[in-house]
């Protein structure tokens, strides 16, 4: 019942979220002495309190797992954070929020979002999440509070977030997307892999290749390799026809993405 979230070092920085029940808030350590450079609490309004006040299911609503990512957008740091209820852009050294994309009424991820084609990739919900493709607002209007309600399917303010495509199906909850040439490749917990052009959201293929998944795919040589809560591993091109090159079974579950080192894993 946990949140959790992996910390990710950038030059003197070691930067980690915490989205819990109790608390929710982003803060960037000196990794040489581990006080605190900045420390940001979460801005969105969760809208969860029960007529007592207090946040509906014990906080589980508040509750995010995904890991943050380092972007460079219009030659510039942004640190990409999903928590839980929104998507938010900061400044890596100050912790200044610069946007945010608010998804209601879908609650925690566990994917990571990733920056590729000028847009920013990231899903959103458990259980029955949405994945969505936004483009950034211009550096000119990087502010708190500069904010898309990501409900909508676009906003008339240009300095704004803008949606540029979004899908509900095959939809990563876990396991984090990669984009590969113009494609975005997704593995959902269901084990459905998907092509999908980064620029359009056009789905070209979606195809049961795995059973339960945890685990985030990597790629290689323009393959994807993905593996399941069962240890069925699969590898299949990251191209716009479906094409499984092969299978291959361990004892016991895998849950964590691996780690290549040359041609090993």
């Amino acid at each position: 019942r946990g949140a959790g979230s992996s910390p990710i070092l950038h030059g003197n920085l070691l930067v980690l979220q915490f989205d819990g029940a109790d608390d929710q808030f982003i803060v960037a350590l000196d990794k040489r002495t581990g006080k605190d450079a900045w420390r940001v609490k979460r801005s969105t309004d969760y809208r969860d309190l029960g007529p007592d006040g207090k946040p509906k299911a014990e906080g589980d609503l508040r509750k995010g797992y995904a890991t943050p990512q380092i972007a460079t957008i219009e030659g510039k740091l942004v640190l990409l954070s999903n928590g839980a209820k929104a998507h938010y852009g900061y400044d890596p050294l100050t912790g200044k929020e610069l946007w945010q994309v608010e998804n209601q009424p879908f609650h925690s991820t566990g994917a990571r979002p990733i920056f590729a084609h000028g847009l920013i990739y990231f899903s959103a919900g458990f259980s029955k999440g949405h994945f969505y493709a936004i483009k950034p607002p211009p550096a000119s209007a990087w502010k708190v509070g500069n904010i898309l309600d990501a409900s909508k399917d676009s906003d008339p303010d240009p300095n704004k977030p803008q949606l540029a495509w979004k899908l509900i199906k095959g939809v990563p909850e876990t396991p984090s997307p990669i984009v590969q040439g113009d494609l975005v490749m997704l593995v959902d917990n269901g084990g459905f892999a998907s092509a999908v052009e980064a620029k359009t959201g056009k789905v070209l293929w979606s195809e049961r290749v795995l059973k339960a998944v945890y685990a985030s795919p990597i790629s290689a040589e323009g393959n994807v390799y993905a593996f399941d809560r069962e240890g069925k591993g699969v590898v299949f091109a990251a191209g716009r026809e479906f094409k499984l090159l092969g299978e291959s079974k361990l004892d016991g579950s895998i849950e964590a993405a691996p780690i290549a080192a040359g041609k090993a894993l």
